[in-house]
């Protein structure tokens, strides 16, 4: 995992190094190893290294290939190096002495910007052809890694993260209001937009070309969101899920010293943790696992899971405790990320743990963030069970839901939503404006379709948007609090193999008979101690986080909400937010959005410009 910043003069001025390295010094972070910066022309190329795997010791980037008139740079993680290496015609280096860049660079000669069709895992790269004077960009269908741009009649800027871009000298800051409504509104994004006027993100699955004179973009993922996978029995579901998993989980474990895995007790970080210990004990390695525990607030302790996988899998466990772990906690130095205004309530949790892990060496840290995604959609159970002509099911099913949750849900949910197209759906039950918006927020309220757009054509739309949305894919968010411990976040949940499969199974594989996650149950028996695959909910850290903002922080944040004069009010209607004047309403969902603003537009420079730039105190 690495940092990229490039400059293109489209009217072929000579390209400033010295702006390519401003661009990269406020990124720093994502390059402990190693900065370099080259300018050939119209075009200057950064490159941030950060070695997490074997392969790339060594390696210094931009990479050039003379004969082909190719400088490039990736940021990524190849996950089929054998199967492209065997589709390279010629004669090459030994795959053993290739790094991930290497070879795509060397694929890239081979196909051109095709290649991207053929590679697996998350990666974003750029290249600047010089025989045909243009630059190529491109990101992984999952959104693996970012870039973001800005784009005029004479200058391309590109950059891993918002801040690159905005450090160079031709971009103004300027406020979209369009992202900062939906960030308020807790709607998903609709098109590349950030919250800076000009700078866009390049979408998940897509090519753009830029030339002196032209710009063109293309998806290249060829994913059907209508295709669903039929087996005969339940068990070869499990079957296929579990190779699957255990494959994106090998895939990740290739890195520099050893890795550690984030362990809950719940059903997406533990089949993680055993399927990554059982991998490693045949080498004769033992796992790190690495959880936060509390002493005080026993309803956000999950040791009573931890230890069970610790004995099952022999497991070497890392322990932060986290009572003093509130939001807000320490404020002084609490960690504001400086291009993004929303603080996760419980940062201190991974500080903490990062800290910790860094002080063991560890580079490379796997996670079972994103699991969840995986098992949403479940309103259309009926619908698959009908389709499959499963119709005793379908009755025992609906009966079960109907003693579960009454008519009305099972109308609403079960019936409407459950059988009808979802446009129709949508139609007849359109999501209702926030009333906590102001007129200002209203009017930029985007109403266009989510991203990816095709998601209304999907057998269980729901599921398709939260796989594959944008703000899925924006890891750079926690990618810049690991960076700060020099560890790099793998999700296993990410794969595409995996996602491609969850989202064609059947239904009744996410939700069977008020089962939730049916098929995780059964692929993970007997690899994954049975306590936590049979439980049905969730731990929750509502008590600390009350404690925090109810208590230990209400003066501050009563402050921060009273002031009239503050950003937030700009978006959300002060007067909803104080009606009630109890703690939970001020702490609630909206008040913490306004909370993170408030933070991130004092405590930044960025976010300070922003707030400028809106002529507000």
């Amino acid at each position: 995992m690495s940092g990229l910043a490039l400059s293109f003069s489209r009217d072929d001025r000579p390209a400033s190094p010295s702006v390519v390295e401003a661009m990269l010094s406020v990124m720093d972070y994502l390059g402990p190893d190693g900065m370099h910066v080259e300018a050939k022309g119209p075009v200057a190329l950064g490159h941030l290294q950060f070695c997490t795997m074997p392969e790339d010791i060594g390696e210094r980037q931009p990479l050039s290939l003379p004969e082909a008139s190719l400088t490039f740079m990736w940021d990524g993680r190849l996950d089929n190096r054998l199967d492209v290496y065997q589709q390279l015609p010629g004669r090459l280096p030994r795959l053993e002495d290739l790094s991930d860049a290497q070879l795509v660079l060397h694929a890239y000669a081979c196909w051109g910007s095709a290649c991207v069709r053929r590679l697996l895992g998350p990666f974003a790269l750029a290249v600047y052809d010089h025989s045909q004077r243009e630059v190529v960009l491109a990101c992984d269908p999952m959104g693996g890694r970012n870039i973001f741009y800005w784009l005029s009649e004479h200058t391309l800027v590109v950059a891993s993260e918002p801040g690159g871009v905005l450090a160079h000298p031709d971009v103004n800051i300027e406020p979209d209001h369009g992202p900062m409504v939906m960030f308020f509104a807790h709607t998903e994004q609709t098109d590349a937009a950030t919250l800076f006027r000009g700078v866009k993100t390049l979408l998940p699955a897509q090519t753009m070309r830029v030339g002196l004179d032209y710009v063109a973009t293309e998806s290249f993922w060829p994913f059907d969101p209508k295709v669903r996978l039929h087996y005969r029995k339940d068990e070869e579901y499990a079957e296929h899920f579990l190779e699957l998993l255990t494959n994106s989980v090998e895939c990740r474990l290739r890195a520099t010293g050893e890795p550690a895995v984030a362990l809950s007790g719940g059903l997406d970080s533990a089949p993680i943790a055993a399927l990554a210990a059982r991998c490693l004990s045949t080498q004769g390695r033992r796992l790190t696992a690495a959880s936060w525990v509390f002493d005080q607030f026993a309803a956000c302790d999950e040791r009573e899971y931890l230890e069970q996988m610790y004995r099952v899998h022999n497991l070497e466990p890392l322990q932060v405790n986290c009572d003093a772990a509130w939001p807000l906690s320490d404020f002084d130095t609490w960690p504001i990320h400086p291009c993004a205004p929303f603080q996760n309530p419980y940062r201190r949790f991974h500080e903490h743990l990062y800290r910790d892990l860094e002080q063991q060496g560890v580079r490379v840290l796997l996670s079972g963030l994103m699991g969840d995604h995986l098992y949403t959609g479940t309103e259309r159970w009926l619908g698959d069970l009908l389709a499959e002509r499963r119709i005793g099911s379908a009755m025992g099913d609906g009966i079960g839901y109907i003693i579960a949750h009454g008519w009305r849900a099972f109308v609403t949910q079960g019936l409407l939503r459950g059988l009808l197209p979802h446009r129709i759906y949508r139609t007849l039950r359109p999501r209702p404006v926030p009333e906590w918006l102001t007129p200002f927020a209203r009017s930029h309220l985007n109403g266009s379709d989510p991203w990816p757009q095709e998601s209304e054509q999907a057998r269980r739309p729901h599921q398709y948007l939260r796989a594959l949305e944008l703000v899925t894919g924006l890891g750079y968010i926690e990618r810049y609090f690991a960076r700060r411990y020099r560890i790099e976040l793998r999700y296993p949940f990410r794969d595409q193999r995996l996602v491609e499969f969850m989202l064609k199974i059947p239904t009744h594989q996410l939700y069977s008979r008020g089962i939730k996650r049916p098929i995780v149950r059964s692929a993970m028996r007997g690899i994954v101690p049975a306590a936590i695959l049979a439980r049905q909910t969730k731990t929750s850290f509502q008590s600390l986080y009350t404690f925090g903002l109810c208590e230990k922080e209400l003066t501050r944040i009563s402050q921060w909400l009273d002031d009239p004069d503050n950003l937030w009010c700009r978006y959300v209607d002060r007067d909803w937010l104080l009606a009630n004047r109890d703690c939970e309403r001020m702490s609630g969902y909206v008040g913490w959005l306004c909370i993170s603003l408030e933070m991130w537009s004092r405590y930044t420079s960025v976010g300070a410009a922003f707030r400028n730039a809106q002529k507000l105190p």
